[in-house]
């Protein structure tokens, strides 16, 4: 199963000495800060990335370097490391050497034992934040209350760090406050009126293209309501009308 797309606020592309262009910024509703693994795909103008651990992100509004960096140092040891931000430009040629991580059964082991507890404090502090105790969580996630106290209790015996990122994801995603979920669709809808605006299609046209009713599609465009549609159907809107884009190469003209 691939991992959960991840949304990502008040973001920046950072390079932490030779390891970079990562992400840092925050989720959505500003609750927990995040950064990622090296980029190994971006899109600018789609405002996407992948990682090399596989995650795919969508980057929501404008960059924020200031505050990308505060939650940089927050989460990693930068002691004796050069840390420093890049531009679009920048992270588009380092992204090009980079690839996606190929490790050994050891090499990983190394990685979950350094990135387990880590994680584990961070479902905590998601836990304390949205007021859940260990069985509230634990049935949030679907796993039984003693699994989820093996994480966070700091032996973490028999858990992967994919395993607990998911753990993570499941608890944000069930907890998300609902300004998170406002901001996103707030993006994702500008996104979707953006792309029929440069394509230069009708409502009609675009509707079709993406499958969506024609009724849904003008309360996208003409008025930003998303209402009755997933983030995720609506990521699948956004990602048709990019393949439309490839296909035509721009002023569809429909």
């Amino acid at each position: 199963m691939g991992k959960q797309r991840r949304y990502l606020a008040r973001w920046a592309l950072i390079m932490a000495g030779d390891k970079g262009p990562i992400l840092a910024g925050c989720e959505p509703d500003g609750a927990e800060y995040r950064t990622s693994t090296p980029l190994v795909a971006l899109d600018p103008v789609s405002g996407t990335a992948v990682t090399a651990s596989g995650r795919r992100y969508r980057l929501l509004g404008d960059p924020d370097p200031r505050y990308a960096l505060e939650a940089l140092n927050a989460l990693w040891n930068t002691d004796g490391v050069e840390v420093r931000v890049v531009g679009i430009d920048e992270a588009v040629r380092l992204v090009a050497g980079n690839s996606p991580f190929d490790r050994s059964v050891e090499e990983q082991a190394a990685i979950d034992a350094w990135k387990l507890p880590n994680v584990a404090g961070q479902i905590r502090l998601l836990m304390l934040r949205r007021g859940l105790d260990l069985e509230r969580a634990a049935e949030a996630v679907g796993l039984e209350p003693d699994r989820l106290r093996s994480l966070l209790d700091g032996s973490a015996e028999g858990w992967t760090a994919g395993e607990a990122d998911r753990v993570f994801d499941a608890l944000a995603a069930r907890g998300t406050a609902d300004t998170g979920q406002a901001l996103v669709r707030a993006d994702i809808s500008a996104s979707i009126r953006r792309r029929v605006r440069d394509l230069g299609l009708s409502v009609e046209a675009a509707a079709g293209i993406v499958g969506l009713d024609i009724g849904a599609m003008r309360g996208i465009v003409e008025r930003g309501e998303t209402r009755g549609l997933s983030i995720e159907r609506l990521d699948k809107v956004i990602e048709a009308l990019d393949e439309a884009g490839e296909r035509y190469g721009g002023g569809m003209e429909m």
